[in-house]
């Protein structure tokens, strides 16, 4: 095997002559040694890019609050469906053993139970026993036949949402006790 002339062969590290296959003119060197440290810089250049927005992103990250707790109750459907265009929403506070009496609203009541517990019955259907955490759902149109504190020596609160539509302003209508 024919060794390259020495002047025409590399030095490496500092060892001494090494036997070059081939001869690489100064100027092949120069442009692949150039390539080679462009490419290097470059790499570099994203490797640091990708360190600085993982920094900043996990401290974004960690900037966050904890998301809250969604605990679902009840999905009521509203039938038939209506266009709501406001809600009111009202706490209606009931003393011990105290009766709301029959009653019709015009709009669809979802009602939250915040303490204490109601006895119910909607026209047409069973007394329902409800207790705090549970809600109410009070058809539009129709007769509420009993809706009264469940207890003779505790208060119940309800938390009541007035579903109303386009121009309805009046909440509930008291009706006599027989109609």
């Amino acid at each position: 095997m024919n060794e390259a002339p020495a002047d025409r062969c590399l030095f490496l590290f500092g060892i001494g002559k090494f036997p070059c296959l081939r001869v690489i003119e100064p100027i092949q060197l120069l442009e692949t040694i150039d390539s080679t440290v462009t490419k290097i810089k470059t790499m570099r250049n994203l490797f640091v890019a990708t360190l600085i927005t993982t920094a900043v992103l996990s401290q974004a990250t960690a900037q966050l609050p904890a998301p809250v707790k969604r605990t679902p109750i009840v999905k009521h459907n509203i039938s038939p469906a209506k266009n709501v265009t406001s809600v009111s929403v009202v706490r209606i506070d009931y003393r011990p053993g105290q009766r709301t009496g029959r009653h019709i609203h015009p709009m669809p009541v979802i009602g939250y139970v915040l303490e204490g517990s109601f006895v119910v019955k909607i026209a047409g259907g069973q007394q329902i026993h409800y207790t705090a955490g549970q809600s109410i759902y009070e058809p539009a149109d129709t007769i509420i036949e009993q809706f009264d504190n469940d207890s003779s020596t505790k208060l119940a609160v309800l938390i009541a949402h007035y579903l109303a539509g386009p121009g309805q302003t009046e909440l509930v209508r008291i009706l006599p006790d027989h109609e």
